[in-house]
């Protein structure tokens, strides 16, 4: 199971990385990472919603221009307690040419089979949240659909 996951974690990050990089770019070096450059908050359910058996907690951003492209960062908390207190930066970056930075979208989702790939009947979801600044703090997002 673990290697079908990575598998499966390789062929999305293969298909989704269609960033060309150009030969001054890798003259470069590497760029400088802001400290301030975060997202944080804490992830909740909301009331009336349970969450049955073992999986994991996704939170995860996108640049805000791209809603249903590829993650820009994410976070797996497994078995979560919630509520519970999340921090996102360069650190959970999917790409490292990508910089954690601008405007993003958030959200969040508990995947009861851990698979990040796939939402199957169980898993909890968030509402997205579309405009947020990198360098927000206090954000509270709420699992509050059941997918059926």
């Amino acid at each position: 199971m673990k290697q079908s996951f990575l598998i499966s974690a390789v062929l999305f990050i293969l298909v989704a990385c269609n960033h060309e990089v150009t030969p001054g770019q890798l003259s470069e070096g590497p760029r400088p990472i802001d400290p301030n450059a975060i997202v944080s908050g804490t992830v909740e359910l909301a009331p009336g919603i349970q969450i049955k058996g073992s999986g994991s907690l996704f939170i995860i951003s996108r640049k805000a221009d791209k809603p249903f492209g590829p993650p820009l960062a994410v976070k797996n908390v497994s078995d979560p307690i919630l509520p519970i207190e999340f921090q996102l930066s360069q650190a959970n970056v999917m790409m490292q040419s990508n910089i954690f930075s601008g405007t993003i979208s958030l959200t969040a989702r508990f995947d009861r089979d851990g698979n990040p790939m796939t939402t199957a009947a169980g898993d909890i979801v968030a509402d997205v949240m579309p405009s947020i600044k990198v360098g927000t703090t206090g954000l509270k997002i709420v699992l509050n659909k059941v997918v059926e």
